[in-house]
């Protein structure tokens, strides 16, 4: 036989091959040429399966949590109620569908002088019962304390930003403008002035301004003069203002990679948050995390319009929402015929349902989106006279995007669970003053009233994971002390924290694939770091020849343990100082930036100084 080579080409979803002489002449065999490709479907990640996992334990632990609430509140509620969980639980069926007890048109009230009706005219939204149960201490019905608490528990916020709600909604602004501060600094070489973040909330949570304005208005107050990182910079500015960010000008070295453009006040960034970072890299997103932060911290005072709790907040936009929409139809009334305004347009952004002799049905749903309702108003209202007082408020809003505004939109999903819990607390407060089971104790001490601010504000560490019992089986690695559900108040007695703890690090440690029986080391340890800064220093050359291992030691010492990003300006300038270079085109080996940096070292040099190094040494010996 002939020798021949066999090539393959191995991809995700095919492998070509193709068979040749020791000349690369294709080769034939049955009067065909050797040479093809077999295709098949591209490996999956577990991603998909994943996020409905969790979405699926998340809902089981909410009607977990309001099983409990519910519980707490059952025997006063049958008092006064019997049938009250019963209508609400038929509630999604067919009156002849429900059961006996349910059988009812109204789901939350039947009482003989009070139902349905009456409680949407007393309390149009959730929002005005949970305020009026806040400012009013009067004596209110249970059920209406009950609806108003189940209301929080399920929509109780996210736990992102600890230091968010229950005291103070914006302070945590300094700190995330000095994490920003200090990330630019040190991996994009970018130096931002330090000042009072307040300031910036301030600009961020001002209605009068738009997107526009708030972005014009931050560069004022945030000066920066370097023409180099310009468009960086006016990047760093739009997303903290809301505006459209264009991803190839905050990283330029993703020039081929489509659709990484973002904005945090578009719904759809949450949407695609997985595809965006799998594009941009985790190490990159640090960066986007920051900032999101920041424009959230500003959006929530801007939702809070300066009141301490949300649903004062809420009441507002409904307030003005109605006047609004009394401007809106006094003008068109004024200047237009009726054919001209469709009426599909304000029902597709609020949503409503219009009656027919088939029911209700949804009226004309394209174009739901505030974009699309604000650019078909502002072509109506913008041919009306600009001497009226109304057009104008109108324009003006819709360019502020403050016209009409409703109470469930995407921004809802920055409200931390502080928010949330300040609410809650208030509401307790005052119920525990006529509902008399909210201040029974428990042999622990802990009140119903406790129990409850508990239940809201838990959440297990994630280094726990899941708790139910599969008798050893399932994903979970939590090391019981005793079984039973896991409660705010028992975790350490049901729980083995520590060794949960350890557990769950040694799940995250892999095996070295070079090394028999070695762990791996963790991409962000100061050895690994190490190892890699030295590595890229080991390659670079001084026209065209290797540097002498102590100029090696001098670069390391004297750039990287700053913690900082090392360019390959930065290292010119300071083999210029030593006098071995004239020209940046003498140094070689390197890129423009050296991806390799001493981030761990630098953080942990910030907290214990030169005692690292010492502390270092020791570790070596």
């Amino acid at each position: 036989m002939k020798n021949y080579f066999l090539g393959l080409d191995m991809g995700t979803n095919s492998v070509g091959w193709a068979v040749t002489d020791d000349k690369y002449n294709i080769l034939r065999a049955k009067g065909k040429d050797l040479w093809g490709i077999r295709e098949f479907e591209s490996a999956n990640t577990a991603e998909e399966r994943r996020m409905h996992r969790t979405a699926r334990r998340n809902r089981q632990r909410e009607v977990v949590r309001r099983g409990y609430l519910q519980s707490y509140f059952a025997d006063a509620i049958n008092d006064v109620d019997p049938n009250f969980f019963a209508r609400m639980q038929n509630s999604k069926y067919y009156l002849e569908d429900k059961a006996p007890e349910a059988r009812v048109k109204d789901v939350l009230f039947n009482d003989k002088d009070y139902h349905d009706k009456d409680y949407y005219e007393e309390y149009p939204t959730i929002y005005h019962l949970r305020m009026d149960l806040i400012n009013n201490p009067n004596p209110h019905d249970v059920r209406l304390v009950y609806l108003a608490i189940a209301n929080i528990f399920k929509h109780r916020g996210h736990f992102l930003n600890q230091g968010l709600g229950e005291s103070n909604g914006e302070s945590n602004m300094q700190i995330a403008y000095d994490r920003l501060i200090s990330m630019l600094s040190s991996n994009y070489n970018i130096e931002l002035p330090e000042l009072d973040a307040d300031q910036i909330t301030d600009i961020l949570k001002d209605r009068r301004y738009s997107k526009t304005v708030k972005s014009e208005k931050l560069k004022e107050l945030i000066p920066y003069h370097d023409v180099e990182n310009k468009k960086f910079y006016s990047e760093i500015i739009n997303a903290i203002s809301g505006r459209k960010v264009k991803g190839k000008n905050l990283f330029p070295e993703l020039e081929g990679e489509d659709n990484i453009d973002f904005s945090f006040a578009e719904s759809s960034f949450d949407d695609n948050l997985s595809e965006f970072v799998s594009k941009i890299g985790e190490e990159r997103y640090a960066l986007i995390e920051i900032l999101r932060e920041i424009y959230s911290i500003g959006s929530l005072a801007e939702i809070m319009h300066g009141c301490r709790y949300l649903s004062e907040s809420r009441v507002k936009d409904y307030d003005k929402h109605h006047s609004d929409l009394k401007k809106l139809k006094n003008v068109i009334k004024k200047y237009c015929d009726k054919t001209v305004y469709d009426n599909g347009t304000y029902s597709a952004y609020v949503n409503s349902v219009n009656s027919s002799t088939s029911g209700k049905i949804r009226r004309n749903m394209k174009d739901r989106k505030r974009d699309d309702f604000y650019s078909k108003i502002k072509k109506i209202v913008g041919g009306m006279p600009k001497e009226d007082s109304d057009v104008q408020d109108i324009l003006s809003d819709i360019d502020r995007e403050t016209f009409m505004p409703k109470m469930l939109t995407s921004d809802n999903g920055i409200i931390p669970n502080g928010v949330h819990a300040r609410e809650l607390s208030a509401i307790l407060h005052n119920a525990e003053q006529y509902l008399d089971f909210l201040r029974a104790e428990d042999e622990n001490g802990l009140s119903v009233s406790d129990k409850i601010l508990q239940l809201f504000k838990f959440r297990i560490p994630y280094y726990i994971g899941p708790v139910a019992n599969y008798n050893g089986k399932g994903n979970g690695w939590a090391v019981r002390k005793a079984n039973g559900p896991v409660l705010p108040w028992n975790i350490s007695e049901k729980i083995d924290i520590k060794a949960t703890k350890e557990k769950f690090i040694e799940r995250l440690i892999r095996d070295c694939t070079y090394i028999s029986g070695e762990k791996v080391l963790p991409k962000g340890s100061m050895l690994y770091e190490r190892f890699m800064v030295l590595n890229e220093i080991n390659n670079i050359r001084i026209n065209d020849e290797r540097i002498p291992v102590e100029l090696k030691q001098s670069i390391y010492t004297d750039l990287f343990e700053r913690g900082k990003r090392v360019t390959k300006n930065q290292l010119f300038k300071y083999l210029n100082n030593k006098g071995l270079v004239q020209d940046k085109e003498q140094i070689t080996g390197l890129n423009d930036q050296i991806a390799g940096t001493l981030t761990s070292y630098g953080r942990f040099y910030q907290i214990f100084g030169e005692k690292l190094k010492e502390y270092s040494i020791k570790a070596q010996l």
